[in-house]
C-alpha cells in the first residue's frame, strides 16, 4: 500500500489543497479529543496540511478549533452526508448542511484556492458561526446593520431598528451600561429580519454606542464575538 506521506506529498506537487478530516473521530479518539500526531505534525511543518476539520456532520471539535489557531490552518465545515440530506438536516424545516463560508475576491476557481490558503474561511454550523476574528467580524459587521430613529416623546427612551441581512440569527448579550425596556440583555436578531429596540438613556445623546457579545459566534474554542453598534438618535 503506498504510504499516506508519499500521497499527501504527491497532492501538495500538483498544488492541492488539503485539510485533515475526521481529526476527533471516536474510532481512532475514543475519548473524542483531536490531538496533533507526530505525523500530522511534521506534515504541518512541511507545509503539506492547510486546514482542519472543525466541524463535521452534527459534531464541532473545540480541540481540532486550537489546532487549526496554533497551527496557522483554514477551519473547515463539511457535512459527511452518507443518507439523504434531506433526512439528516431537513432542509424543509429550517436545517442546513454545515458550511464552509470562504471570503474569495471572485467566483473562480483560482481565487476560491488562494482564499483558502490565506485561511480565509468561516464556518456556519447550525445557528453558530465559527472562525478567526478577522475573518468572523467582519462578516457580522457586513450582516447587521442599524436604523436611526428617536426619543419617544417626552421620554429618555431611545428607539432604533437593527437588521439582520444573512440567513443566521444573532444572539447578542448586552455589554454596555444600558438596558433595554421591551427585552433583557439578550436580543435576538432574526434571520433575514429585524429586531425593534428600546433602550433607556437617562439623558438625550445624539449618538448610540452599544458593545454586544454573539453568543452564538465563535473567534475561539472559549471566546464569542464582540462588536459595537453606532446608532444616531435624532
Amino acid at each position: 500500500m503506498w504510504p499516506a506521506e508519499k500521497a499527501v506529498e504527491a497532492a501538495n506537487q500538483q498544488g492541492a489543497f488539503l485539510f485533515w478530516n475526521h481529526p476527533d473521530w471516536y474510532r481512532q479518539a475514543a475519548d473524542g479529543i483531536a490531538r496533533l500526531t507526530p505525523m500530522h505534525k511534521a506534515m504541518i511543518e512541511k507545509g503539506y496540511i492547510h486546514g482542519i476539520e472543525v466541524v463535521n456532520g452534527n459534531g464541532y471539535s473545540a480541540e481540532a478549533f486550537q489546532i487549526a489557531i496554533d497551527n496557522n490552518l483554514a477551519i473547515i465545515g463539511t457535512s459527511d452526508v452518507h443518507d439523504l440530506i434531506d433526512w439528516d438536516y431537513e432542509p424543509h424545516a429550517g436545517g442546513h448542511r454545515p458550511v464552509t463560508l470562504v471570503f474569495a475576491r471572485s467566483k473562480n476557481v483560482n481565487s476560491i484556492k488562494q482564499a483558502l490558503d490565506e485561511r480565509k474561511t468561516v464556518i456556519w454550523f447550525k445557528n453558530r458561526l465559527i472562525g478567526l476574528k478577522e475573518n468572523l467580524i467582519p462578516l457580522i459587521n457586513s450582516s447587521l446593520s442599524t436604523g436611526s430613529d428617536a426619543y419617544s416623546d417626552g421620554t429618555t427612551i431611545a428607539r432604533f431598528t437593527i437588521q439582520n441581512s444573512s440567513d443566521a440569527t444573532f444572539v447578542l448579550r448586552n455589554l454596555s451600561d444600558y438596558s433595554f425596556t421591551n427585552s433583557d440583555n439578550l436580543i435576538e436578531v432574526p434571520a433575514q429580519g429585524t429586531k425593534y429596540v428600546q433602550v433607556k438613556t437617562l439623558e438625550k445623546v445624539g449618538m448610540l454606542d452599544i458593545s454586544f457579545e454573539v453568543l452564538n459566534a465563535l473567534v475561539s474554542p472559549n471566546e464569542n464575538a464582540k462588536i459595537n453598534l453606532k446608532i444616531r438618535i435624532y
